[in-house]
């Protein structure tokens, strides 16, 4: 009891006995997809939210939906169900109901009594045995939706390679830039860091493994390094990567989220000048004239 009060989430308690009941009924007739049931026939989904009852929510509940109390609150979440969004998931719920799974998530948009809209992540706890108790837990990740709509924006406008190395579990999300300036299918590349140490040069390799082992152990160190990475074609690019380290709430390393920037040219226009620097005894210097 406490902890559903003093949860820093939105979390509602149903009984969904009568629901419960619906979905038995349903499978005694017969009906084996349930999905495409509920699809055909409206008027059952609409029965079967007729049967949603909350028992009760907490205060992080009210304030999210802006309500003063269970009743106002109630009202508003049964007048906002008519949305095709809202049916859609709540026939996944029964769907869930049905086969027994002990969890059912979902994210879309929800409305406030006031009818401003926020994006929520929702994560139910469904009944198992002869249990009848749902209970229900809202976030609000409105802002998270935000940032990641414009990172997928900012990778979409960029030709260098992203990446976002979680460092818990070894793998890998790389964007099309992979492929578009590498040559690489990201999909190919999302395993473990031994991929994509198998495309960095072996004099370099042991230079970048010791960033890796320093990120995996140093809170928001930011990574800026140089090495020759082979692209799918078999020749070698020169990169520069640039990265940081996320950390977790008590501050430990997560992910390392960052980019491969192809150099190459930059790179050999360098060499270049450091041999005709290196085998001329004239004085060498460069202007910039813009």
């Amino acid at each position: 009891e406490d902890i559903f009060h003093l949860a820093p989430v939105s979390i509602w308690e149903y009984d969904i006995k009568d629901e419960l009941a619906l979905v038995r009924r349903l499978q005694v007739q017969g009906v084996s997809d349930l999905a495409a049931y509920l699809d055909a026939h409206p008027d059952v989904l609409t029965e079967a939210f007729g049967y949603h009852r909350v028992k009760q929510v907490n205060a992080h509940a009210l304030a999210l939906y802006g309500a003063k109390s269970l009743e106002e609150l109630s009202d508003g979440f049964h007048a906002a169900a008519n949305t095709a969004e809202f049916r859609a998931v709540y026939r996944d719920y029964l769907v869930a109901l049905a086969a027994g799974k002990p969890r059912f998530v979902a994210s879309g948009t929800a409305y406030r009594l006031d009818g401003s809209a926020f994006q929520c992540l929702t994560e139910m706890s469904l009944p198992q045995g002869n249990s009848t108790r749902v209970l229900m837990a809202e976030l609000d990740v409105t802002e998270q939706e935000t940032i990641g709509r414009r990172f997928h924006s900012i990778i979409q406008t960029t030709a260098n390679a992203v990446f976002d190395h979680d460092l818990r579990d070894d793998t890998f999300w790389w964007s099309e830039g992979l492929m578009t300036s590498f040559g690489h299918d990201p999909a190919a590349l999302a395993g473990s860091t031994d991929q994509w140490a198998a495309l960095v040069h072996p004099d370099d390799l042991p230079k970048v493994q010791e960033i890796l082992a320093q990120a995996r152990k140093t809170p928001d160190m930011i990574v800026r390094t140089s090495y020759r990475f082979r692209r799918g074609d078999g020749s070698y690019a020169h990169i520069e990567e640039r990265a940081r380290v996320l950390t977790d709430a008590a501050g430990r390393p997560q992910r390392m989220i960052g980019t491969l920037v192809d150099v190459t040219d930059r790179a050999m226009a360098e060499q270049r000048f450091r041999i005709v620097a290196e085998n001329t005894s004239d004085v060498v210097f460069e202007s910039d004239r813009s």
